[in-house]
């Protein structure tokens, strides 16, 4: 076992309470919890004195959640799509818009030389985020929810940077690459920072309510016990 995913996890579950640890040591769900994170409940339970019951044993009126929760956990459906549109369709729809860009960018006047270097280095920081966040969610790290909003909320920083970016050289006069005329390079910003918000409003939304994600992430969505 991964001792520094186990002191990760350990992190995380530290602030449940010794009842719902030892529910989670019970219950020994296999499907929803992975070896790691029942060694770092084994260790918080220790340090804590607590007598670790047998696993296994049912617990009266977990039955029906039990079920819900093997049935929805896992990298499946909607979390499965969101996973390939990171590693896979959001790259090469970047990239092939960014090379468009460059055909055309690379023709604008010496005076907006300045926007295609930072457009090209936004789209490389995006798309590395990208798949990082989804090989996370793919490969069940404790951080994967927490990295994939914040990838989201980078998402919505790269549409505000490409509406202030082309929205600051507005109407361009354009020579090159079969075209001759204005071009409106504020448009294209506003297009951008429109489909970034709809890519951050629809995901993180998906994220932060869905049971599967819940459910196969639950060291990453833990409450702090009342007081």
């Amino acid at each position: 076992m991964d001792q520094k995913n186990i002191e990760s996890i350990k992190k995380k579950m530290s602030s449940k309470n010794n009842e719902e640890l030892l529910q989670i040591w019970q219950e020994n769900n296999r499907e929803l919890y992975s070896e790691e994170t029942f060694e770092a409940v084994k260790q918080l339970l220790e340090e804590q004195g607590a007598k670790l019951p047998p696993r296994g044993s049912a617990i009266p009126g977990t039955g029906a959640v039990s079920a819900e929760r093997a049935r929805l956990t896992g990298v499946k459906g909607w979390l499965a799509f969101f996973t390939i549109v990171l590693v896979v369709l959001q790259p090469l729809f970047l990239g092939a818009i960014t090379i468009h860009n460059i055909n055309e960018l690379e023709h604008l006047p010496d005076d907006y030389g300045y926007i295609l270097p930072i457009h090209i280095l936004s789209v490389i920081g995006i798309i590395a985020f990208s798949i990082i966040a989804g090989m996370g969610l793919r490969r069940k790290k404790p951080d994967a929810v927490r990295i994939a909003k914040t990838f989201l909320f980078a998402v919505l920083g790269y549409g505000f940077l490409n509406a202030i970016l082309f929205g600051t050289a507005g109407n361009v006069y354009f020579s090159g690459y079969g075209y001759t005329g204005y071009y409106d390079l504020g448009k294209f910003g506003v297009e951008s920072l429109i489909r970034a918000i709809v890519f951050f409003a629809v995901w993180y939304t998906y994220l932060s309510v869905s049971k599967r994600v819940k459910f196969t992430y639950p060291y990453t969505t833990i409450r702090k016990p009342a007081v």
